[in-house]
């Protein structure tokens, strides 16, 4: 079994580059020690964006249960995701592949991730890691393709969102996992995504009050349609959803705190890599919608990003263009930091100088959303966003460092620039070399497509 999976490895990861070497106390003098054979817990909060918490700056206390690990802890300020939502988003981090590529860009459960692809699971899997993953979202299951390299990935049963399900299930298996080889923890939360059930809101709603029914449950999920708002809300019923979200966003953040307690208790805090993040981001009515998928302007690709890495001083690393981190970075920055060979086909880079505080030169991003009958693609470079709808051929172009909100559109006074963009977008999306898409058909999962439909999915908005 294990030969035959090494070869599968061997034949996926086309020609390696030469071996990375571990972190030791003379790499930039900053005195870490070597990472190699450390643990690794990786958190996802589903649909969090990242201008909605208190610790990157939001009005509201929304983070208080992030603040002790940010304390010690790298923050990335400008963090962006591969896509608007979450099957593409997360494929992009799992094979450092734009979603183009990778081809898992439909919301049926029939479209998976396919086996010839190789996640960085399984790569953690061939190098002697135990690989276990607790999810919420039914996009992040086998069925999908998600489990390759997992040990056990288990997914929630049922269609409402529960922390303490994964909670309970990451204790459990902490408790009594096998020692003697190191591990990597994958942990997917649902919340907060739609629909926004928080326990408690009331601090956040004041003296808010709305006659709406479905903005009073939070059922984002119907008000929405095609994209659009299906009717005119007052700021009101605006204001009384955003109260709901983050009140979501700051009961979630509580739960995770619960993590690091675990790692602690366990005694594993000093031996384990801990990345929280999220798929991606909310539009909030930012450009007049609401939810996700659709529109790839910030507010729905911009994720925290928070790294804990044993040896490394706690910073804030800023807004500055060669700063950017993608999710197609993710797996490529691991891989560095525990040693393990570099993927010559990823798209994505190790940041682990710039988490060292060091400079770094500027990556354009890419993001894309195919489905529901639409195509688009966003592509940034320098302080330049163009955003491309293929199917009405219309094209957005942005000015970010005088328009960071992108609500002056300067395609027409700019066409070399978006000439320019539409070029570097081809070239971003053309398949690397040796990677082959295979076999990206599954079977109709009925009960997963339920739970998706309870969630927004499958067109049920």
């Amino acid at each position: 079994m294990m030969a035959r999976r090494m070869k599968r490895f061997l034949s996926l990861s086309g020609i390696f580059a030469g071996p990375l070497l571990a972190l030791t106390t003379s790499c930039s003098g900053s005195g870490e020690e070597s990472l190699s054979g450390k643990n690794v817990v990786i958190i996802v909060i589903d649909t969090l964006r990242a201008d909605h918490l208190s610790l990157y700056g939001y009005g509201r206390e929304t983070s208080a249960g992030l603040s002790a690990f940010a304390e010690d802890s790298i923050v990335v300020e400008s963090s962006l995701a591969n896509a608007p939502w979450t099957k593409p988003s997360m494929a992009s981090m799992f094979t450092s592949l734009y979603p183009s590529q990778h081809g898992v860009v439909e919301e049926e459960t029939s479209n998976r991730l396919a086996d010839s692809l190789l996640t960085f699971p399984e790569v953690f899997a061939e190098q002697g890691y135990q690989v276990i993953g607790f999810s919420e979202n039914p996009h992040i299951s086998k069925g999908r393709g998600f489990a390759q390299g997992f040990e056990r990935l288990s997914l929630k049963p049922g269609f409402q969102a529960d922390s303490e399900w994964v909670l309970s299930g990451a204790k459990k298996w902490l408790r009594t996992r096998e020692e003697g080889s190191p591990f990597l923890l994958y942990l997917h939360f649902l919340d907060p995504h739609g629909p926004y059930e928080p326990k408690n809101s009331s601090d956040f709603l004041g003296n808010l009050q709305s006659e709406h029914k479905l903005v009073k449950a939070g059922l984002v999920g119907k008000l929405v349609k095609d994209g659009r708002l299906t009717e005119e809300l007052s700021q009101t019923d605006r204001d009384y959803l955003i109260a709901l979200y983050d009140a979501e966003v700051r009961e979630i953040t509580q739960d995770v705190s619960q993590v690091f307690a675990m790692l602690q208790q366990h005694g594993l805090s000093d031996d384990t890599i801990v990345l929280l993040t999220s798929d991606h981001g909310e539009e909030l009515f930012d450009h007049g919608s609401l939810k996700h998928g659709y529109w790839l302007f910030d507010e729905a690709l911009h994720v925290p990003m928070i790294w804990r890495i044993p040896g490394l001083g706690a910073r804030h690393v800023g807004t500055a263009r060669e700063q950017l981190v993608r999710h197609i970075d993710v797996a490529p920055t691991l891989f560095e930091l525990l040693g393990f060979e570099a993927q010559t086909h990823f798209q994505g880079r190790s940041v682990v100088p710039l988490l060292r505080g060091e400079s770094m030169p500027p990556v354009p991003h890419l993001a894309e959303s195919s489905w529901r009958g639409i195509n688009r693609q966003a592509v940034r470079d320098g302080g330049w966003k163009l955003i491309v709808d293929e199917l009405s051929g219309r094209a957005q172009l942005f000015d970010l460092d005088s328009d960071p909100s992108e609500t002056i559109d300067l395609a027409a006074e700019q066409p070399d620039q978006v000439a320019r963009l539409r070029e570097l977008l081809f070239h971003l999306t053309r398949m690397p070399s040796g990677v082959r898409v295979e076999g990206a058909r599954g079977e109709v999962d009925v009960e997963a497509e339920d739970a998706l439909r309870a969630i927004g999915y499958l067109g049920e908005e």
